[in-house]
């Protein structure tokens, strides 16, 4: 049923007047409670999906500087920054597979270790490039590289959820790192 009535719910006839309630607010509720429920009960869901918000708010950052470092440049024009948003994107589509890959082969700690630490030092030389005034070409091949070295991360963390949780809540902590994800992902493109 799509939409219920509060007459559904058990109100007496005669009552004040039936307030439609849409079906759908009610079972993204129960969903939200489903899900914070899990958070409270396997903290290392918990602390997975803290690290990806922190590191998907890290992304959104680095794509603003990133946004700003370009539009600042007298040398840069605004085509840059399609250049800039192509080299975010395309190193990650193309790396996916391989990134899928690397997931199912190896220890799924260590993949997300080294990737992040190997992404940080390419984010760190970003900044100094940045600092410095350095070449547009310098630091988009840095950004190329650094999408291209966290393309591992994603399937990784997908791959670590069931074994975290159990198959039994797999979908509920799979949905609540989806929309974690769209959050970063909607926020990290409207920088670029």
């Amino acid at each position: 049923m799509l939409f219920r009535s509060s007459r559904d719910r058990g109100q007496r006839r005669g009552g004040p007047p039936s307030r439609v309630v849409p079906a759908v607010t009610a079972t993204a509720g129960a969903e939200r409670n489903r899900s914070l429920a899990l958070l409270r009960r396997e903290p290392r869901l918990l602390r997975l999906l803290v690290g990806a918000a922190i590191s998907g708010a890290g992304d959104w950052c680095y794509g603003v500087v990133l946004v700003v470092w370009i539009t600042g440049r007298t040398d840069a024009s605004p085509a840059w920054i399609a250049v800039a948003t192509v080299g975010r994107l395309l190193p990650y589509a193309l790396a996916a597979p391989i990134g899928g890959a690397i997931a199912d082969r190896f220890d799924g700690r260590r993949v997300l270790l080294v990737s992040s630490l190997a992404r940080a030092v390419l984010l760190v030389a970003l900044a100094a490039t940045v600092a410095n005034h350095g070449s547009l070409i310098l630091g988009l091949l840095l950004v190329v590289l650094a999408e291209g070295v966290g393309a591992a991360h994603r399937p990784t963390v997908l791959s670590a959820i069931p074994a975290l949780v159990g198959e039994r809540e797999a979908a509920t902590a799979n949905a609540t790192f989806g929309g974690l994800m769209q959050l970063s992902l909607l926020a990290d493109r409207k920088s670029t």
